[in-house]
């Protein structure tokens, strides 16, 4: 199916926070961009693996012989160093701070920029800068600063059609049981930030200051497999979109330029 393939392909991205993340999808990643109105700003990265999580990770760490836990992993200065270069140029690592609630454990990374049109932002926040075989088919969110104007840009892909003759996978059950275990608890978030006043937006999700690009609970998208299948069969992103919108808690923004006017 291949919907589960995309969805796999995201779970691999998130390793750039930690190597240790790959054996489970049970965490939480919110990415929050703020924009000052002279166009600089910060990335902060937050996320947080969950206690049950956290309890098979540390246990496979032991028997492995590993140094290093996940939290080490995620806050590890040097690694997100190299994701400061991802993210464009002129990004800067702050700091990381390691942080537990009532979910779980994990950590929040802090970036600087001081141009927001030079940014790479993927909506999988493993950074999208130009460069490299591992950027060959990234669509990052960009952005364009104009005496008060932001745009924020991002490419709807059109979903790959299934061709007439595709046959229907003897493994699809049992696939999207795994999926389904292994992104239990999941949920990715994005948002934007004004630090200052917005006077007028197209934006379709916004709350204040506060402008949604996607927030995805993975529970709801992989629970109905007939909507998957759907997925996989549209013909186009606004087709794709309907879809995405009958799925409990899932928030995308439908448009791929938003305009914003901030002082």
């Amino acid at each position: 199916m291949k919907f589960i393939a995309k969805f796999r392909t995201m779970l691999a991205a998130f390793v750039a926070l930690s190597v240790t993340l790959l054996f489970t999808g049970c965490f939480q990643m919110e990415q929050v961009i703020n924009i000052k109105p002279d166009g600089s700003g910060t990335i902060v990265m937050t996320a947080v693996i969950t206690k049950e999580a956290l309890k098979q990770i540390e246990e496979m760490s032991k028997a492995g012989g590993q140094g290093k836990t996940p939290l080490d992993e995620m806050t590890d200065p040097a690694k997100a160093a190299e994701q400061a270069k991802k993210l464009g140029e002129g990004v800067k690592f702050v700091k990381a701070d390691k942080i537990k609630n009532d979910v779980g454990e994990g950590a929040k990374l802090t970036f600087s920029f001081t141009d927001v049109t030079k940014l790479h932002v993927d909506m999988d926040m493993n950074g999208g800068g130009p460069g490299g075989d591992e950027n060959k088919e990234k669509e990052p969110v960009t952005f364009g600063f104009n005496k008060g104007t932001l745009t924020i840009k991002s490419t709807h892909k059109k979903p790959a059609a299934a061709k007439p003759d595709d046959k229907e996978d003897p493994n699809e059950a049992a696939n999207l049981a795994m999926m389904q275990q292994m992104m239990k608890g999941m949920k990715i978030s994005v948002f934007v930030n004004i630090e200052g006043t917005i006077t007028e937006t197209d934006a379709a999700h916004r709350d204040g200051s506060r402008i949604t690009l996607a927030v995805v609970p993975f529970d709801e998208v992989l629970k109905d497999p007939k909507k998957m299948k759907a997925m996989d069969k549209a013909g186009g992103w606004n087709e794709a979109l309907k879809i995405l919108k009958e799925i409990p808690g899932v928030v995308v923004e439908p448009k791929e330029t938003v305009t914003v006017k901030i002082k």
